[in-house]
């Protein structure tokens, strides 16, 4: 889950998630909650280039009820991790597919525009239209675990299919020559975000 405003889009920890999701063979769907404090196209912009990547993109609003039924559609029947930052909304969320659950929930703190903690622990819950669902605390750092340097290029699904066409078997993607993914970086075909984000994990990690 993640928000466009209030708090505003982390893109590099959603990247976290996302690469954690395929690492694990997860299903990954990206909810974009408080689609009420959206102003214009440009808010939702860089959250849409995930839809040319594969992933399946829901736009929801707690407080007015938006995107709830499209919403319990693909979480009927499954077993499903809401996880996210802090502030964007996951327990409110949670409350809009199930009232009865009366979850806590708090405001973004107005100094930091940051989220401030209310669920503390992971919780498993059921629905009541079929299948459970874990909420978690809200996070604002996610560590990377069991994830080795060279194989960090095939868990962003748009540096794994072009980079057999590098010129060197060993091409870690960041200054070979040949580089196909430095080429399509080039040529707007990879997000310079998406790019910036497999750059620092790499870079991070252990070889």
């Amino acid at each position: 889950m993640v928000s466009v405003r209030e708090p505003k889009l982390n893109t590099g920890l959603l990247n976290r998630f996302l690469v954690i999701g395929e690492k694990e063979k997860i299903s990954s769907v990206i909810c974009v909650n408080k689609i009420d404090l959206i102003k214009n196209s440009d808010d939702i912009q860089d959250v849409n280039n995930y839809k040319k990547l594969g992933y399946p993109v829901y736009f929801t609003s707690a407080i007015q009820n938006n995107g709830i039924e499209e919403l319990k559609i693909i979480l009927k029947g499954k077993t499903t991790v809401f996880i996210g930052a802090s502030g964007v909304g996951k327990s409110s969320l949670l409350n809009s597919l199930q009232p009865e659950l009366n979850l806590r929930t708090r405001e973004v703190s107005a100094t930091t525009s940051k989220g401030r903690h209310t669920t503390t622990t992971p919780s498993l819950l059921k629905w009541d239209f079929g299948g459970y669902v874990v909420d978690t605390p809200g996070l604002r750092e996610l560590g990377l675990w069991n994830i080795s340097k060279k194989e960090v290029g095939s868990l962003f699904p748009e540096i794994f299919s072009l980079q057999d066409k590098c010129k060197f078997r060993n091409c870690v993607h960041i200054h070979e020559p040949g580089c196909a993914i430095i080429n399509a970086l080039e040529s707007g075909i990879i997000d310079q975000q998406r790019y910036k984000s497999y750059k620092l994990i790499y870079q991070s990690l252990e070889e």
